[in-house]
């Protein structure tokens, strides 16, 4: 990049550090920006070994962005702006996991349902140490992306700790192309109509995939739903604001709010959606971020439902694309999201449910592998670990089963086991909720009045 087009990308990061106005002068910045360029020169001529100039120019862009203490604006070269815009296009090879950098560590926001990271037991909030045994300490999100990254059937390792856990996991991953999934749905109790959608990702086609979802579910009798959004690490905002207004009759989405007078927007609810008299529950956890906690609060700020399940995670920045020139790019926060109530998802705080329900490290594993094993045997069903309904009478006492041969076991024991399942206690949760609200129809959706039916 030429000295003057530097000097100027220079003088704009280190203005947005400081918040001074937009019509800046260049002369308090050239000074610094000649004493980077003498240092560079001095590096090329006298450094023990010959050094790549473009490297060092790149790691000087990104050395001033990192200033901001903002991992998420980024510089990109030519090549890693095209896999940029790969990524955001929904089809790219990987993992599948949206990662980020939390206290200087690479951290896992969350791993996208039905990839290799998600199928191998990688959670949300999981640290990543090393990747095929080389640390991670120090190493930019741009570069630990790439390094993540690679040709489809290729083979990575990782060296995860899980939360909470004494010793580190290494898990091998093999690289896929990752085609998110948006939305899946089924009945959770088809007897009281009560349905399940899950939102994986906000993808392009998020919305009319959620509405055609909730019309094949009306289909079998919907009279209340529950909309999963644990795990989700965001996408596409008019997704979610679509979404929210589908099941919101007035007030305010959510309000975007920048330094620069144009990025400043709020965006508010329609009356005369399909949705807007339907109950519902969200549930939430640490995975979902960015455009789960916009909708997420959104329903919630605005007496639309209550949330069940985690805290989440925390990422309430817009990012902008800015074309630098020769292919390279800047990504850059150039706003904050606000909830109806006024206040910010602020990073890495989230968005506290109305009934705060965690899930333990050991448990959310135990819910993958059940979910990994159901798949291998073929009777996987979305939203099936729930407790069963005891019931109604008691069942005559079965005969005895005959003796299995020997080295076999006994059917009725198999039975036993597949009987004694980890149980989904958030949906559960917001399985309970929603059967109160639909026999106490007058009743607001309050978290003290449920407490008690959920706990039970």
């Amino acid at each position: 990049m030429p000295r003057k087009s530097l000097i100027l990308f220079l003088a704009v990061v280190v203005a947005g550090a400081l918040g001074v106005s937009r019509a800046f002068s260049q002369e308090p910045y050239e000074k610094e920006c000649r004493t980077l360029e003498k240092i560079i020169e001095h590096v090329q001529a006298g450094y023990v070994t010959e050094v790549d100039s473009k490297k060092l120019w790149e790691g000087a862009y990104r050395g001033a962005l990192e200033a901001l203490n903002d991992p998420f604006t980024q510089y990109f070269n030519a090549p890693q702006a095209t896999r940029f815009e790969a990524e955001t296009e929904g089809k790219f090879g990987g993992l599948g996991i949206e990662i980020s950098l939390k206290d200087g560590i690479l951290t896992v926001i969350a791993p996208i349902k039905g990839t290799p990271a998600y199928d191998a037991g990688i959670l949300a909030g999981d640290a990543i140490l090393k990747i095929d045994g080389k640390s991670t300490e120090r190493l930019d999100l741009e570069a630990a992306v790439n390094t993540l990254r690679g040709k489809v059937g290729t083979k990575v390792t990782l060296t995860v700790r899980h939360l909470g856990a004494a010793v580190d996991a290494e898990i091998t991953l093999t690289r896929a192309e990752i085609k998110p999934a948006s939305v899946e749905d089924a009945m959770l109790d088809p007897k009281g109509g009560i349905g399940y959608i899950q939102i994986s990702q906000f993808t392009e086609t998020c919305r009319s995939d959620m509405l055609s979802a909730v019309g094949d579910l009306q289909k079998q009798g919907l009279k209340a739903m529950v909309i999963d959004l644990r795990g989700n690490p965001g996408g596409l905002l008019d997704q979610a604001v679509g979404i929210a207004d589908d099941f919101l009759s007035s007030g305010v989405i959510v309000s975007v709010r920048g330094r620069q007078p144009e990025m400043n927007r709020t965006y508010t609810a329609h009356k005369g959606q399909a949705l807007e008299s339907l109950p519902i529950i969200v549930v939430v956890d640490e995975g979902s971020a960015s455009a789960s906690e916009i909708l997420a609060a959104a329903l919630h700020d605005n007496n639309r439902s209550l949330l069940v399940g985690g805290r989440t995670y925390g990422k309430g920045s817009v990012q902008n694309v800015i074309p630098l020139g020769d292919g390279e790019s800047l990504k850059m926060t150039t706003a904050h999201y606000y909830r109806p109530n006024g206040q910010p998802i602020e990073f890495h705080q989230g968005i506290m449910p109305d009934i705060y329900l965690p899930m333990s490290r050991e448990h959310e594993l135990a819910l993958r592998n059940q979910e990994r094993e159901d798949k291998l045997r073929g009777r996987y069903r979305l939203g099936a670990d729930l407790v069963e309904e005891p019931s109604a009478a008691p069942q005559p006492a079965a005969p005895a089963p005959a003796p299995a041969p020997s080295g076999e076991k006994n059917p009725k024991d198999q039975d036993e086991s597949r009987r004694n399942r980890v149980i989904d206690f958030q949906l559960q949760a917001a399985l309970n909720i929603l059967k109160w609200q639909l026999t106490h129809p007058t009743a607001a959706p309050e978290a003290g009045a449920v407490a008690e039916k959920v706990e039970k």
